[in-house]
């Protein structure tokens, strides 16, 4: 079974346990576009289909009170301790930077968080987002990141051009500090967005990462490659399409951003793309929903398939999937903007939260698992950023946590929200 690159990693000094518990999900069936391929022969049918089981919803970190808002986060689980480095999520915040905190007992209690990742010297007007990526085969751990000098409220530009600098970091097994190398603005993309990833069953380290390679571009995404345990890394594009007819308004960039990475058992790569605007749109009327788009790779993330629309929907999900002892994809992605477009009617157009979708032929059609509408205290999301991308955590064989962030401006509220898998 294919493993996340977070799910492998095991403890060392500074970067141990965090892990998300818990879920009561509420089901719900969404319909989908119907005009896509129905073929399932991709994966075996003569298996027994793998049954998933959702319990324990919780909330698994919430020190908002005490100046830690967390509402975009990643973990690590090793040597029965779970960590975590957080955030308020953002599209990139003046002001922002990463805290780490771990819990020996899976959330019941937490250390005290303290600042994580490379030093910032102007830690007023910077944003820098450090994540864990993964493990590699020899157990050393991978973290990704980016930094700016100036947020989008400090740069004049917002978000239509965010050069960066990438951030990558190895600390391997036994070794107590982490080496961050950085790798500015153009050494893959001139916007590099480097995101979470997946260790191949040969021991590749494949990493996601989007953003534009020259200001006035369209966003593309891609994949950042390494077969020497993360000391190099090579870019190979995954999507792009560089029609600028394709933005709703001609100064913001639209195109292919966040990616879901899985590895199937045959070794087929699969890429879940979120695209913006036009490029992810079924048509030009109104509600304008984005579906995401599915590609492919068959010689571990060299080259990829001409991204496809899919049928499911969506405006964000988790950088890792989960493959099922079945051969079929687990998916967590938000509930879109306009869930009129998915709902079976008659559908309450208010109705928003967190979409586990499955998918049994490689990603092309999807297909509802649970439906998650509301917090533990039992009050509805009500905006599609309510549940921010989230993150599989494996515990055991056939045990799992997914956690994730909630994210309410109305109500003030960033804390880490989680649920139990089992199968």
């Amino acid at each position: 079974m294919n493993n996340p690159l977070e799910a492998q990693l095991q403890s060392t000094g500074r970067t141990r346990g965090i892990v998300f518990l818990s879920l009561l999900c509420t089901s719900v069936a969404l319909t989908f576009r119907t005009t896509l391929p129905s073929d399932t022969s991709a994966q075996s049918r003569n298996v027994a289909t793998t049954k998933v089981h959702f319990s324990n919803y919780r909330v698994l970190f919430d020190r908002n009170s005490t100046g830690y808002p967390a509402s975009s986060a990643s973990f690590v689980y090793r040597d029965g301790r779970l960590s975590m480095i957080f955030q308020k999520a953002s599209d990139g915040d003046s002001g922002l930077q990463a805290s780490q905190t771990e819990s020996p007992d899976l959330g019941k209690t937490w250390s005290q968080p303290v600042p994580f990742g490379p030093g910032v010297s102007d830690k007023k007007t910077a944003f820098q987002a450090c994540h864990f990526s993964g493990v590699s085969a020899k157990g050393t751990l991978i973290l990704g990141g980016f930094f700016n000098p100036s947020g989008i409220q400090t740069s004049g530009e917002g978000i239509n051009w965010r050069p960066n600098t990438a951030l990558i970091g190895r600390q391997p097994r036994r070794d107590q500090d982490i080496e961050w190398t950085r790798y500015e603005s153009g050494t893959f993309l001139g916007e590099q967005f480097v995101e979470r990833g997946i260790v191949t069953r040969n021991g590749r380290i494949v990493l996601a990462i989007w953003g534009s390679a020259k200001k006035g571009d369209n966003w593309q995404c891609g994949v950042l490659l390494s077969d020497d345990d993360g000391k190099t890394w090579r870019y190979r594009q995954v999507g792009y399409a560089s029609d600028l007819a394709l933005r709703d308004r001609s100064a913001e960039p639209v195109g292919y951003n966040e990616q879901t990475l899985f590895e199937a058992h045959d070794g087929t790569l699969i890429s879940m793309i979120r695209g913006r605007q036009k490029l992810a749109q079924l048509t030009d009327g109104r509600p304008r929903e984005t579906y995401f788009s599915r590609s492919i790779s068959k010689d571990a993330g060299e080259t990829w398939s001409t991204p496809e629309i899919t049928n499911i929907a969506g405006t964000g999900a988790t950088g890792v999937g989960l493959v099922l002892p079945d051969g079929s994809l687990l998916l967590a992605a938000r509930i879109p903007h306009h869930v009129q477009t998915t709902w079976i009617r008659p559908a309450n157009p208010k109705l928003y939260g967190l979409h586990l979708a499955r998918s049994f032929d490689l990603g092309k059609t999807w297909q509802t698992e649970k439906l998650l509408q509301h917090d533990p205290e039992h009050t509805e999301f009500d905006n599609y950023y309510n549940t921010m991308n989230g993150q599989f955590i494996q515990l055991s064989a056939n045990g799992w946590i997914y956690a994730f962030g909630q994210f309410d401006m109305r109500r003030k509220i960033h804390r880490m929200l989680a649920f139990d898998l089992s199968w």
